[in-house]
């Protein structure tokens, strides 16, 4: 088999069958009203992308907590209001035969006060680089109405007709990455101290989400495999970590690296570093489980997409920015008989839009 051939196998996630190995990673484009709504400007981003061929779609991040929106002008899952608007969007992008996943990401310390006028939460009282606010500490009590809210907008999100949850546990950034990381989690209870502990936040969501949304309701998570910053998660303990976060009920692992802000030219990785630069974590990950793992980090032509998946580094590819370029990459690519393959320059809008990390 070619390596190319690789890229237009299907491949099962969970119950959600995927016909290709291209997955389309969240980017926030800010075209959302505060509300939390999907709009028409978003369903036709997002619907060119179907149309141009990608196998699965994950939207841009969406806040399960009204109180703490992931940032201005992004997507909600907190209201009932909001389903029949993620409705359409589902629709549009199976028009075109693609999946549609919703990437939760609660923004927990990273969240901005000035939004809602609370201070942002997390596990510890610490002050987040990101925005120069001192988190504060969720109590103990506090913690089960978070872990209800999760299982909530995944309920709305299965209504809505999505076909998975993108949940974003990666990069110590945002609520579960903060709890995950011993760089942010200072906490002595049940919810911190060992990994065990640490990691407790993310199964317990995972349950609630199963619980309301149902079993077969596919959760991918999203990690960094290595924090690679002093005192962060590194690979030894992602590969421990990995295979209980599967037994917790996750359907897939999508392999990042990285940590916020520290390492943010590690996360979103820069013009001019190296490509697929997180396959090698993505094999290590993919050799302690038996769930699909889907790898990101500068893959931006199908060569490169389809050398990672020949090599057996990872079972699928997840781009943001080679799709923003150009949304009929994986059609073009399922045509290209040669080695010759050009990105269009042209953007899709002349709106700001940057990957979620």
């Amino acid at each position: 088999m070619k390596p190319l051939d690789h890229l237009f196998r299907p491949i099962d996630i969970g119950t959600m069958e995927v016909r290709n190995r291209i997955m389309m990673a969240p980017l926030s484009t800010h075209w959302a009203p505060d509300d939390g709504h999907v709009t028409q400007q978003l369903i036709d981003f997002y619907e060119a992308r179907a149309a141009g061929g990608v196998g699965l779609i994950v939207c841009e991040g969406a806040s399960p907590d009204c109180d703490h929106p992931y940032w201005k002008r992004s997507l909600g899952l907190w209201s009932d209001d909001v389903v029949p608007s993620f409705r359409r969007l589902a629709d549009a992008v199976h028009a075109h035969g693609a999946k549609l996943a919703v990437q939760l990401l609660h923004p927990g310390p990273d969240a901005h006060s000035h939004l809602k006028g609370l201070r942002p939460i997390g596990p510890s009282a610490i002050r987040c680089k990101t925005n120069g606010q001192i988190s504060r500490e969720l109590a103990a009590d506090e913690i089960g109405r978070i872990v209800a809210l999760f299982g909530e907008a995944a309920r709305r999100a299965r209504e809505a007709g999505c076909d998975a949850i993108h949940l974003h546990a990666a990069h110590a950034y945002g609520l579960l990455a903060s709890f995950l990381s011993p760089l942010r989690n200072k906490r002595a209870d049940a919810y911190g101290g060992s990994m065990e502990g640490r990691m407790k936040l993310v199964v317990d969501v995972m349950a609630s989400m199963h619980e309301r949304a149902g079993r077969d309701f596919p959760i991918i998570v999203r990690l960094s495999a290595d924090e690679i910053v002093a005192g962060g998660q590194d690979l030894r303990e992602v590969e421990m970590l990995a295979p209980l976060l599967v037994a917790a009920g996750a359907s897939a692992l999508e392999v990042s690296a990285g940590a916020l802000p520290e390492l943010d030219g590690r996360v979103i990785p820069y013009t001019g570093t190296a490509l697929g630069l997180n396959s090698r974590l993505a094999a290590a990950i993919k050799a302690v489980v038996d769930v699909p793992v889907i790898v990101v980090g500068r893959i931006n032509t199908p060569q490169i997409a389809g050398d990672i998946l020949a090599r057996g580094q990872a079972d699928m590819v997840s781009m943001a920015r080679a799709l923003l370029a150009d949304p009929a990459w994986p059609l073009k690519a399922s045509r290209s008989t040669t080695t010759a393959f050009t990105v269009s320059p042209r953007r899709s809008s002349r709106a700001a839009i940057t990957q979620t990390s």
